[in-house]
């Protein structure tokens, strides 16, 4: 008989070691702002009117040439300007009655800039139009470390769940235990392609004088999903 009740015994606190632990699950999240660090812009120079290839493409060298100089002058390294592709190809014309009116060349060059000194922002823009860009497309801030500030974002998300988890267990009479498991970690970051007005006040009241405008600062953000055991 005391066998018996010893299997037994032994028997429920095995049942009782392996059960499932009471868990909560939550989802936390981590998000703050950084001043762009690094500034990069998408450009392009193409033809618009020439309708001769040989002197279409002359045009576009002539205009790229030119906005890597005045990059260069503006102290940008020459390493920090890419020119992704060159594109040369055929764009039909029509005229008010919808008929084909010959052809046009598509001939332009693709080019980025990394602009690692951000106060020639401006200056830059300005060197792009002036020497013939024909448009400026994605213009986004970067930081130069975005580990170090994906780690911070991901601590803020950590602290975030564990709060959560403490505040709904303790409110309702428990004591939050250990970490039982870690789910889906992610990382994201968003720099919006709008430029943000950072200074509205003008030196003067004359019209020419520019405003200053640089991109929205970057925003980095963490999340992560943890199942806390419940004491």
């Amino acid at each position: 008989m005391k066998k018996l009740i010893l299997i037994v015994s032994l028997s429920i606190l095995s049942a009782y070691a392996y059960s499932d632990p009471r868990i909560i699950a939550v989802s936390g999240s981590g998000s703050f702002e950084v001043q762009a660090e690094v500034i990069r812009i998408n450009f392009s120079v193409f033809n618009q009117s020439d309708r001769d290839v040989k002197v279409a493409k002359t045009k576009v060298e002539r205009a790229s040439k030119a906005i890597v100089e005045s990059l260069i002058d503006l102290g940008v390294a020459d390493k920090d300007i890419y020119s992704p592709y060159f594109t040369v190809d055929l764009d039909g014309r029509y005229d008010s009655d919808d008929c084909p009116n010959g052809y046009v060349p598509v001939v332009g060059r693709n080019m980025e800039v990394l602009l690692r000194d951000v106060s020639l922002y401006r200056k830059v823009i300005d060197a792009l139009v002036e020497n013939g860009a024909t448009e400026i497309g994605r213009v986004e801030g970067e930081v130069a470390d975005i580990e170090k500030y994906e780690q911070r974002a991901m601590l803020a998300a950590i602290d975030d769940a564990k709060n959560q988890a403490r505040f709904l267990v303790e409110n309702l009479g428990g004591k939050l235990g250990r970490v039982h498991s870690i789910g889906e970690k992610r990382n994201w970051r968003r720099s919006n392609l709008e430029e943000l007005v950072v200074s509205g006040v003008r030196a003067s009241l004359r019209d020419e004088d520019p405003y200053e405008f640089q991109p929205e600062p970057v925003e980095v953000s963490a999340s992560i999903y943890v199942e806390f055991e419940i004491d």
